[in-house]
């Protein structure tokens, strides 16, 4: 151990369980810097509230609270998505209300809701990405709900993203939405990764790089990363070749090299992911046990290969959960919902220091 002066063994992600004499195994390459353990706990800010969330006046839709899904900041609005079922038909599962939340300028800090539309037949909220093309606005969403989780019968998500225009007081379907096709092949090689339970994209700051994430049902993951320029032509395109991850070449060859196959999450759960401008991959959930007022935030990075995970605390009493992260040039937004249910018509986003995240 003498190459480990001045070392501290980072045993935060570790589930230690010792032998039947009573000994652990411990990684010397999990070693770091002394001093480096507390960046581990990261103070976020409270940066937003968002109020006026509701569901009444939907025929045959309950008018209860319902927690968010994601979140998206831009300019002086707030995107957020929620969920939504129609008299419990599990046919009609993963509608996805996108509500517009305009932030007061008085304060810069309260969003209220001005008004909202509804995709029905997509699935879970997750995918919520703006972004512009020939000077008109659009969003990348969640298009076509399955329910591929054979522990939960009514979990309805996502296995295709498509483009959408943001269109005040309408309901579309999965029918009205440019979609690509054939997820699984979403990779360099076009290899199936077969058996898609969900799938989720988030955009760099820079707008020049996709992430493309897909978990399969026995919760294998696979993270892909595209050009995209040439993803924003496909959705412009009215060749369904084009628009195929398995036939289009103008896909494939805008496929980085670069691709992570693993066995499961880093966590627990995901309830947000992001990517940076350098492709360091960030996933958030909830924290754990009597961490239900926190974040647990995990960073994949690309250049070392590590993944470094924190846990992100702020001044908030009440139980909630993570629903969203959007990273930006210096800031991190983290999207949070309060887990009692009358509570739920305000929702809350706090940041954290991009500078307090680091290899």
């Amino acid at each position: 151990f003498d190459d480990l002066a001045g070392m501290t063994l980072d045993l935060s992600d570790k589930n230690i369980v010792p032998d039947e004499n009573g000994k652990v195994e411990i990684d010397v390459n999990d070693a770091v810097p002394q001093g480096n353990m507390a960046r581990n706990m990261i103070k976020g800010n409270l940066s937003f509230v968002i109020e006026g969330f509701n569901f009444k006046k939907m025929n045959g839709v309950s008018s209860i609270n319902r927690p968010i899904q994601n979140i998206y900041v831009m300019n002086n609005e707030i995107y957020v998505t929620q969920t939504y079922t129609i008299n419990d038909n599990r046919e009609q599962q993963g509608n996805v209300k996108i509500s517009r939340c305009v932030i007061d300028t008085k304060d810069n800090k309260t969003a209220k809701r001005v008004d909202d539309m509804n995709i029905e037949g997509v699935g879970h909220g997750q995918n919520l990405i703006p972004y512009q093309y020939n000077n008109k606005q659009y969003f990348i969403v969640c298009a076509n709900a399955v329910n591929n989780n054979p522990t939960n019968e009514k979990s309805w998500e996502a296995n295709k993203i498509g483009r959408i225009v943001y269109d005040a007081g309408t309901t579309k379907t999965s029918k009205n939405i440019n979609m690509l096709e054939d997820t699984e092949y979403s990779n360099k090689t076009r290899e199936p990764f077969n058996n898609i339970r969900r799938c989720a994209v988030y955009v760099s700051p820079d707008n020049k790089k996709i992430l493309m994430f897909k978990q399969n049902t026995q919760r294998a993951v696979q993270y892909s990363f595209y050009d995209f320029d040439v993803v924003k032509q496909v959705l412009d395109s009215n060749s369904a070749k084009d628009m195929s991850f398995k036939y289009s070449d103008k896909l494939q060859a805008a496929c980085y090299d670069y691709e992570i196959n693993s066995n499961d999450l880093p966590v627990s759960q995901l309830q947000g992911i992001a990517i940076d401008n350098s492709l360091n991959i960030y996933i958030v959930c909830d924290g754990n046990g009597t961490y239900n007022t926190r974040a647990d935030l995990c960073v994949i990075f690309k250049k070392s290969k590590r993944t470094i995970y924190y846990n992100v605390y702020w001044d908030i009493s009440e139980e909630i959960e993570i629903e969203g992260i959007q990273v930006c040039n210096n800031k991190i937004y983290i999207g949070v919902s309060p887990k009692n249910e009358k509570s739920r018509n305000k929702a809350y986003i706090y940041s954290v220091d991009n500078g307090l995240i680091y290899e």
